[in-house]
């Protein structure tokens, strides 16, 4: 990765409480491809929670004790990244995960009006829980008061900062007393859109030669989690079986429980149909099972961005996702747009079922979804390839400053 030339270069500290998954990879593609200077602090993604309790006073710790050899600062090293070297920043980058307000109480007097950009991949206002769980509205205060203390606040989509204000109004006008005024206009005021990057493919070719009479190769890729929402996804594949279309299934994403009884069962039931069946080990394989997808879907209920779905599209795979989230957004689509196949189904299991038969029968008598524009996906996504981003985040840094 090369670095963009440009004399105005800032120093930018970069705080990542969660360093991996998407943050980790928004954040290495940042450092090195920016063309300003950064040094960083970065936690194991692990114990979210008490990354998001804890991570303002143990980086601010470091940038009290970073030239001492205190055991306070010492004995939580194995679970640090960090290349700080003591010196004041012109800026600090940090994402939701961190305690942005008691961070900046925590630091030194000289250290008090450097500029503070928050970075939100997610919220824990929006976050949906699952059934048996209840929200912790600590943890949303943290993401409020971070978003009201920062000099600039930045989404990965406008779906993502809309949902946001519209639940800081609600949470506030639920407040027993002392609300806040217009604390979401406040935040507004200055929250800006910058969406998470993906790599480019040079060697793509969407859609297959009209000789290849394999099944639909479908991909289902998110973590696995309810807000991927599985059992709609296999619900509809049941469907598509019964209608005796064929088809070939890659079902990949991170595990999250030992156990997960969705999953299991669904192997289990459509073993005949598997190409590829849980988490990939290396970059090398995720991307080939993307690249060898007739089509990408999503069943989510919860969406910032969707980053696993633009991967998808860049990697050639045709999207069919639910008509909500951030996926008309990022796939810059609407319902006046006139296609023979359109992206989006109407969120429904029997519709997402009919959309998957259709692009069966499509691709078997035609050879391809993308009709005369097989380049349709990629250049609606091809704005969040990693090159043509990073100058533009480079501008968005430079002009909290100047």
């Amino acid at each position: 990765m090369k670095k963009q030339n440009n004399t105005e270069k800032l120093n930018i500290l970069a705080l990542e409480s969660y360093y991996g998954g998407s943050h980790k990879i928004f954040l290495d593609h940042l450092m090195q491809m920016s063309q300003h200077n950064w040094e960083f602090m970065g936690l194991l993604p692990r114990k979210w929670k008490w990354r998001m309790m804890h991570s303002a006073l143990t980086f601010s710790d470091i940038i009290h004790n970073v030239d001492s050899n205190s055991e306070e600062v010492d004995e939580p090293s194995r679970f640090i990244t960090s290349s700080y070297s003591g010196r004041r920043p012109d800026l600090i980058f940090c994402t939701d995960m961190l305690n942005l307000a008691e961070f900046k109480g925590f630091l030194p007097a000289n250290f008090a009006d450097i500029p503070c950009v928050a970075y939100f991949h997610e919220n824990q206002l929006t976050y949906p829980t699952h059934y048996d769980k209840s929200k912790d509205r600590h943890f949303s205060w943290i993401n409020i008061t971070s978003a009201i203390c920062a000099d600039s606040v930045w989404f990965n989509s406008e779906y993502h900062m809309n949902s946001f204000l519209d639940a800081v109004t609600y949470r506030i006008k639920k407040a027993p007393d002392c609300r806040p005024a217009n604390l979401a206009d406040r935040i507004r005021a200055k929250s800006i859109i910058v969406p998470q990057g993906i790599e480019e493919h040079s060697d793509i070719q969407p859609g297959r030669r009209k000789a290849d009479t394999t099944p639909l190769r479908i991909l289902w890729a998110a973590r696995w989690e309810f807000d991927k929402n599985p059992g709609d996804f296999f619900d509809a594949l049941r469907l598509v079986r019964d209608m005796g279309i064929d088809f070939r299934l890659s079902v990949i994403g991170g595990k999250t429980r030992a156990k997960d009884l969705i999953f299991d069962k669904a192997e289990k039931e459509f073993a005949a149909y598997i190409d590829h069946w849980g988490f990939m080990d290396t970059l090398e394989e995720y991307e080939d099972v993307l690249k060898n997808a007739d089509i990408a879907v999503s069943t989510a209920i919860h969406e910032f961005f969707g980053i696993s779905m633009a991967e998808a599209v860049a990697a050639g795979a045709f999207p069919i996702v639910p008509e909500r989230l951030a996926y008309p957004e990022v796939l810059k689509e609407n319902m006046a747009d006139d296609q023979k196949i359109r992206f989006f189904y109407d969120g429904s299991v029997a519709n997402l079922a009919e959309k998957i038969a259709n692009c069966a029968k499509i691709l078997q008598a035609d050879g391809s979804l993308w009709e005369d524009n097989p380049n349709r996906g990629i250049d609606k996504i091809s704005r969040f390839y990693w090159h043509n981003l990073i100058p533009e985040i480079d501008e968005k840094l430079s002009a909290v400053i100047f």
